[in-house]
């Protein structure tokens, strides 16, 4: 009998994967046979150095360091689950080009990209 749901071969990227609703996403991820990488602020004991990378996803910085860090570890993505939540996430649109993360709304916040999608690409090498 096949499983329900399967994700064997497939890439996935879940951003902030270490507590909560996205360290239980890990881990599904990682039972159905997904290759993960998570992304949060600090690292948890029970995920490996290969599945993670320490980034600030509020930073310009940190959201370039995970572009790269999903080309270089997984070769692409076919998944991406956001979990991040809080503050910035509710309180401004964000988007994100290729040049630099564009916020609307509050100048005084920190420009941020959360959506790296855009510049990943499925299958990219």
């Amino acid at each position: 009998m096949s499983p329900f749901l399967s994700l064997e071969g497939k890439r996935a990227l879940i951003i902030s994967g270490t507590r909560g609703a996205g360290k239980a996403t890990v881990s599904l991820f990682r039972q159905l046979g997904a290759r993960i990488l998570t992304t949060a602020r600090t690292k948890t004991s029970d995920i490996s150095d290969e599945e993670f990378l320490a980034a600030d996803l509020t930073t310009l910085k940190g959201c370039a360091d995970l572009v790269d860090a999903v080309r270089t570890r997984l070769g692409g993505v076919d998944v991406i689950v956001h979990m991040l939540g809080g503050f910035i996430v509710a309180r401004r649109r964000l988007r994100c080009t290729g040049r630099r993360a564009l916020a609307r709304g509050n100048r005084s916040q920190p420009d941020a990209c959360h959506s790296p999608r855009s510049r990943i690409g499925a299958g990219d090498g």
